[in-house]
């Protein structure tokens, strides 16, 4: 396995390449196949105008800080996109399953 995109922190199951490109019934056709669990994500995204760095008043810590995609703090049991080290990550969500 490569491990080239640092913004990647999960698994790809389905990875199909074509000689041609699909048609837009194709693509409907493949996502309806899928066995997979969507999650409406309109309430994460509906105030959030921008991912900002979000830096500390002072002082420094050696603890875990995770933000939503608004700012705010969250912890650690928190499922979703959020910032860790000035970088957006999913965190704790698997659409996937073995």
């Amino acid at each position: 396995m490569f491990n080239t995109d640092p913004m990647l922190n999960g698994r790809i199951d389905d990875f199909r390449i074509y000689n041609y490109a699909l048609s837009a019934d194709e693509v409907k056709d493949i996502l309806t196949d899928l066995d997979v669990q969507s999650k409406d994500l309109k309430d994460s995204y509906e105030d959030t105008t921008a991912i900002e760095e979000v830096k500390a008043d002072k002082g420094t810590t050696n603890a875990n800080v995770w933000y939503d995609l608004s700012g705010r703090p969250v912890n650690a049991s928190h499922k979703g996109i959020i910032i860790k080290k000035g970088k957006p990550k999913i965190r704790n969500y698997h659409p996937i399953r073995d």
